[in-house]
């Protein structure tokens, strides 16, 4: 199980404190260290779609409402299912943004390559930027569900 990230057409796809030797000799693709949160939110805000994996990166592409997917970590006991379908429920995706989720995720078996990712995107590009469910309006019905109102 892999992601196979070969060059996009086009399309400079930055790897932030990746294993650079996945990366061949290739200009379209850079590998970069980690940046500050600044920079990070710069580069993400620029960004046409990101894969984050990290929940600071999670958090910060949400507030951006940049399209991604997530690579979630890896608990210690496995996989995270309540947590990833929750998320799944609140970006409101559709089967194929599932469908990869799950095989980003490891919960299918799966051959993965950074071109698929695009193209789903691609057929996505009407939302230039996500909006997802209210994270006031969530936050809230949380806490009024213990009788404490905001």
């Amino acid at each position: 199980d892999c992601l196979e990230i070969e060059p996009l057409k086009n399309t400079e796809i930055l790897l932030f404190g990746a294993d650079f030797s996945i990366v061949r000799n290739d200009r379209s693709i850079t590998p970069l260290p980690f940046l500050s949160l600044t920079e990070f939110a710069s580069i993400i805000h620029e960004s046409t779609w990101a894969i984050v994996r990290g929940e600071v990166s999670f958090i910060t592409t949400i507030a951006i409402g940049t399209p991604f997917f997530w690579d979630m970590y890896k608990e210690i006991g496995g996989y995270h299912h309540e947590q990833a379908w929750e998320f799944l429920d609140w970006t409101r995706c559709d089967d194929n943004y599932r469908n990869i989720f799950d095989r980003l995720n490891g919960q299918i078996p799966w051959g993965l390559n950074i071109s698929e990712i695009d193209s789903y995107f691609l057929s996505q590009s009407s939302r230039k930027k996500w909006s997802y469910k209210n994270l006031r309006e969530e936050l809230e019905k949380y806490i009024d569900k213990y009788y404490i109102s905001l």
